[in-house]
């Protein structure tokens, strides 16, 4: 295999893990916060369309993530309304958000797009990248394709210091341990929730753009798949931690990257829906092999406290 192959191989594989770990890095901050966000799925699909909308009637990716940042938000802090200041539960509003981004890109789609064949837009976040970072060898081609790789792979080591060398990292676990207790020691809970949901919603916003501006050029009704709940999974079976965290994802683009070539090459011939699910059952396995770690913050899912 020649380096060219190579980097195509790794630059595959990164390009599957940037959206999971654009909105994982942030859902773990969250979480040990003691808010499990489920609406990360409806945040990441309102961003991809409003990224694609944007986009087509501007010709400009960049106002199309901006846009589908600024959306991304805007689900979050409804999500986190209702959760941390109506305490509402929290898993029963993040699926109806979710549920309800579905019907509701679905229904704005087909007002664009009608019956026929997708819209394609003219330039993709890649377009935006400076021509002399995608010239850079090995890294051009892999780390560099869009502006947002480097980012999310920046995001676990960012999480890992401000969890355990920061005075807002205590104040995030103590958060999600007990918050009544940390409100009554002077930590406003509710505000340390607000902003790491509403970061969580833009990198979601941001994650979802990626996928329908930076790799499908078009918009597809669904077009998340799952990924927003993927990335709130991988959290939890990765203990928390995360470095665990950073392994997970990239060990699931790799899976995933090696299913689609193997079947494109013939070297393997399985039914595709057992193919699909590989990369699910190998990164399950892993993790449950690795096991141990941290528990979950004991007010993960509770949005009742005293203070």
């Amino acid at each position: 295999m020649d380096l060219s192959s190579v980097s195509s191989f790794v630059g595959s594989v990164l390009a599957i893990s940037t959206p999971l770990l654009l909105v994982a890095s942030l859902e773990l901050l969250v979480q040990r916060s003691g808010v499990i966000n489920l609406g990360v799925e409806g945040a990441m699909l309102i961003g991809a369309f409003t990224a694609y909308a944007v986009t087509l009637h501007t010709s400009n990716p960049l106002l199309g993530l901006l846009s589908a940042i600024a959306l991304g938000s805007l689900v979050s802090i409804i999500f986190t309304i209702m959760t941390v200041y109506m305490k509402l539960d929290q898993i029963v509003v993040g699926v109806s958000i979710s549920m309800a981004s579905i019907g509701l890109t679905s229904y704005l789609y087909r007002l664009i797009a009608g019956y026929g064949p997708p819209p394609k837009i003219e330039s993709t976040l890649s377009d935006i990248v400076s021509p002399t970072l995608k010239s850079i060898p090995i890294a051009g081609e892999t780390i560099f394709q869009n502006p947002l790789t480097p980012i999310s792979l920046a995001l676990p080591i960012v999480s890992w210091l401000l969890l355990g060398r920061s005075v807002a990292g205590a104040m995030i676990k103590a958060s999600g341990e007990d918050p009544g207790r940390a409100c009554r020691l002077g930590v406003d809970v509710a505000m340390i929730r607000f902003i790491l949901l509403t970061l969580e919603g833009a990198a979601s916003g941001a994650a979802g753009g990626l996928l329908s501006i930076g790799y499908y050029g078009s918009f597809l009704e669904n077009i998340t798949a799952g990924r927003g709940y993927l990335a709130v999974a991988l959290v939890i079976l990765s203990s928390w931690s995360p470095s665990k965290l950073l392994s997970a994802v990239l060990i699931f683009g790799l899976a995933e990257v090696a299913q689609l070539r193997l079947q494109a090459s013939g070297i393997i011939e399985i039914p595709y829906q057992l193919a699909l699910s590989v990369p699910y059952i190998l990164t399950l396995a892993i993790l449950a092999i690795s096991g141990g770690g941290k528990r979950a913050p004991r007010s993960l899912g509770s949005s009742e406290y005293e203070c």
